[in-house]
């Protein structure tokens, strides 16, 4: 079934009647070609078979199944397949669960997907009790297997970015939501429902207060952007990892939620990408999340001047260009909006063996006590985080390009703890809403704050003869 290109271009000729901005997308861009999937089983399996992975890279995996379960791949056949078959098929311990998860629920009945509910919503619903099928997934295939023309998946990173343009390339200002609210149900297609994404986007979007994380990819931005969501505010996601982005916004998965592919070291990409996400979010910006940063350790007479500059770059650079391209957002929200930084413990007392990302760090820190004063007129409050050692992927690095031992074992070998992640997500939401300039996150990071002040001959007596985690 699907979309054919008669129903896209008699649906996008109603809408672009009634909206400008797409009118204008269409006679530059001509029609899409249309999105004809298969429904079935076969269809959500190819899904999961092809996330995060190239094309030619899912190609080469379905091809090795079609070949060991036979082109029809029925659901009890991957069932009966053991972990090492299927790994040397390509598929990885995570995936092979999600699979299993499709064809346990479609084997056993419980999924019929034949018939699923007309309601859209109840439809979606249906389709996420799959693991590994988020809302995106299930909207794209209920669009282009099903052929619902109602559908729009807010979600989508390429929707977003699309919208983003055509939206700052107009004068009137639209988001995905408000574009699809005028979209009249085809004849013979389903009439969405009160309950629909874009119906809530319309009548809430404006309302809802909205953050901006760099970093949302993965680690702490993913920790804070989920803590925030389930809040009830609206998550706006930057990252230079477009599949990081992509999985954050799927675990979120309520539609409240837009990416946007930069790097923070573009002065110019800060205020495409702050724009963007006003339009997305309804015309507000309440929190910005300075959290994009890199780790660099060892010797500075080991740093490369590549890795010394990337590192200043992200960490320095990075928060001062956000700082600038925030400040006209948030003082529109003020008072009540919050530039919030993340620093670090490398930014309490200066770090051996990590001299420029500590130098970085405390830069933040510096920012953050400078806007504290230069932005109180305004009504914008700014504030800094100070963790320690958390649990996010930054750990398995290496801490400098010469170094062949992870960061996670160093620290193991230190002595020091490893933080949960979501505590640093708590933690922002605490400066966010308190009145803390700095606000340390982990055992380290506190002992070290206290030390620093009260104890800094101990300090300094211990940081030149204790294990230096983070390299020589």
């Amino acid at each position: 079934m699907g979309l054919t290109n008669a129903q896209l271009r008699a649906d996008l000729d109603r809408v672009a009647a009634a909206d400008p901005v797409v009118a204008g997308a269409l006679e530059r861009c001509g029609y899409p070609e249309e999105r004809m999937r298969p429904t079935g089983y076969r269809t959500l399996l190819r899904t999961i078979v092809g996330q995060q992975v190239s094309v030619a890279s899912a190609d080469a995996v379905w091809a090795k199944l079609e070949a060991e379960l036979g082109e029809a791949m029925p659901a009890h056949e991957l069932l009966a397949r053991d972990f090492d078959t299927l790994r040397a098929c390509g598929l990885s311990r995570q995936k092979q669960g999600y699979a299993r998860s499709l064809c346990e629920l479609v084997a056993s009945g419980e999924l019929d997907l034949a018939d699923l509910p007309r309601d859209d919503e109840e439809a979606i619903a249906e389709l996420t009790r799959i693991k590994g099928i988020g809302r995106w997934s299930a909207e794209i295939y209920l669009l282009f297997a099903e052929g619902r023309g109602d559908i729009w998946p807010a979600g989508d990173l390429a929707v977003q970015e699309a919208v983003g343009r055509m939206a700052l390339k107009s004068v009137a200002i639209r988001i995905p939501g408000r574009i699809a609210a005028p979209w009249p149900s085809s004849p013979g297609t389903h009439t969405p429902t009160p309950r629909s994404s874009a119906h809530r986007g319309r009548q809430s979007m404006g309302d809802r207060k909205a953050i901006f994380i760099t970093g949302g990819g993965s680690g702490i931005g993913r920790a804070v952007a989920l803590h925030f969501a389930e809040r009830g505010w609206f998550v706006g996601l930057g990252d230079i990892d477009k599949s990081g982005l992509h999985e954050t916004a799927e675990l979120i998965g309520n539609g409240f939620v837009y990416s946007h592919v930069f790097d923070v070291r573009d002065r110019a990409a800060w205020d495409e990408a702050l724009e963007a996400f006003s339009v997305a979010s309804g015309g507000r910006i309440d929190v910005v999340f300075n959290n994009a940063g890199i780790p660099l350790g060892g010797s500075l007479i080991e740093n490369s001047a590549e890795e010394i500059e990337r590192c200043l770059d992200i960490n320095l650079k990075g928060v001062l260009f956000g700082a600038q391209a925030a400040h006209p957002h948030l003082k529109k929200t003020a008072p009540g909006s919050c530039l919030l930084n993340t620093a670090s413990a490398a930014g309490i007392y200066g770090t051996p063996g990590a001299s420029v990302y500590s130098a970085t760090k405390f830069g933040v820190r510096a920012v953050t006590e400078s806007l504290d004063g230069e932005w109180s007129a305004d009504g914008i409050k700014v504030a800094s985080l100070m963790p320690s050692f958390i649990e996010t992927p930054l750990l398995d690095h290496t801490p400098h390009a010469g170094a062949n031992e992870g960061i996670r074992q160093r620290v193991t070998d230190a002595g020091l703890e490893i933080t949960p992640v979501a505590d640093v997500a708590a933690a922002a939401w605490a400066a966010v809403h308190g009145d803390r300039l700095h606000t340390t996150v982990g055992k380290t990071a506190k002992t070290m704050a206290f030390a620093a002040r009260w104890l800094p001959g101990r300090v300094r007596k211990q940081t030149r003869s204790s294990i230096r985690p983070m390299g020589k």
